[in-house]
């Protein structure tokens, strides 16, 4: 089942028009998916809406005045109950999600629902999945779930034909930056880059900007741009160590999909280019304050000059390649190697 959005220049007030007109007509579904980047806030929304349910006194969304609205922000209504994954690996297992399925039978506390909202969903091993569908195909009356996720493709058919599908978008670039804005730590141009680069993921700007990808944005630029003989293995080692800024196996993943991504913006706007698209259009435009750095509007000019259209609509396949392939546990050293051994031998041509 899937909700059509109306037309609206905010999904997340689109959301909102839903569950309202949802609530005010008696239709409130069992299950929603509610789609958005990692990082975009989507718990802070599914919260939200459950005080809308829960709250019979009136409260604003975005001021909580009631012992029942205060207890769900707080995280402390027992009838309320976020679900993070809690493996090493990153994913929701059977565990969690079979300790939901009982919860679901059990009686109320003292809540109108019970509701359940389970973060990056669509990293539930299968036979996590499997219990929820249970809770799904025999939804006890009262139970709200919501399962907040990235994308459905991790999703079993099964599961998301169950639910009501909500496409709630990303944070906005303002947002974001404002958000940055309130670390002292984070200069006002590091704010605006990594806002730019967010993909609407206030926790992708952070963690761009912590693994200080500006700099190695701009690496990657001046390797490309050089005529030095070894300007590949500069461009790979680049990549290499981005990724290494990680903590740990996982994170170091993650950073070398963010890398090669930077890569693709590089190769994506210098295609851009190629093709007179207006520079509001382009993400480098503000990696450098003085349009000058090596990412910035003067570098990705130069880059524009340097591939045919075709290359770089092949380059940015291979990027997108890789980074499946780091997905996949393949070794982010060799995939390093290998996409800017592609670049510079597609360059040359």
């Amino acid at each position: 089942m899937s909700c059509s959005e109306p037309s609206t220049e905010n999904p997340r007030d689109a959301a909102r028009g839903i569950f309202r007109n949802s609530i005010r007509h008696g239709r409130l579904a069992h299950a929603y998916i509610l789609l958005g980047p990692e990082g975009s806030g989507k718990v802070a929304f599914a919260l939200e809406i459950a005080r809308t349910l829960m709250c019979q006194s009136g409260c604003k969304a975005a001021a909580p005045q009631c012992p029942v609205c205060k207890q769900i922000a707080s995280g402390n209504h027992p009838d309320v109950e976020v679900i993070y994954p809690r493996s090493a690996g990153g994913n929701v297992l059977i565990g969690d999600t079979r300790e939901m399925r009982r919860q679901a039978y059990m009686a109320r506390f003292k809540g109108r629902y019970k509701i359940f909202i389970m973060e990056q969903a669509d990293k539930m091993t299968e036979a996590a999945q499997n219990q929820v569908l249970k809770v799904l195909e025999e939804p006890p009356a009262g139970t709200v779930i919501f399962l907040l996720a990235a994308g459905i493709s991790g999703l079993m058919e099964t599961v998301v034909s169950r639910c009501a599908v909500i496409r709630l978008g990303g944070l906005s670039e303002e947002d974001i930056r404002a958000r940055l804005a309130g670390n002292k730590d984070i200069a006002a141009d590091d704010a605006a880059w990594g806002a730019r680069f967010s993909r609407g993921s206030a926790a992708r700007a952070e963690r761009l900007l912590k693994a200080n990808a500006r700099k190695y944005n701009d690496m990657m630029a001046a390797s490309i741009l050089s005529d030095e003989s070894d300007a590949d293995l500069a461009l790979a080692d680049c990549l290499k160590e981005m990724s290494a800024q990680g903590e740990d196996t996982q994170e170091r993943r993650v950073l070398a999909v963010d890398a090669i991504d930077l890569l693709a913006a590089l190769l994506r706007d210098a295609l851009a280019g190629t093709l007179d698209i207006s520079s509001e259009n382009m993400y480098n435009i503000v990696s450098g304050s003085d349009g000058k750095a090596p990412g910035g509007a003067a570098g990705i000019q130069a880059l524009a000059g340097m591939f045919s259209t075709e290359n770089l609509l092949d380059l940015l396949l291979a990027c997108a390649d890789m980074q499946r392939r780091v997905g996949q546990n393949l070794n982010i050293d060799l995939v390093c190697d290998c996409l800017a051994q592609e670049v510079f031998s597609t360059k040359a041509k």
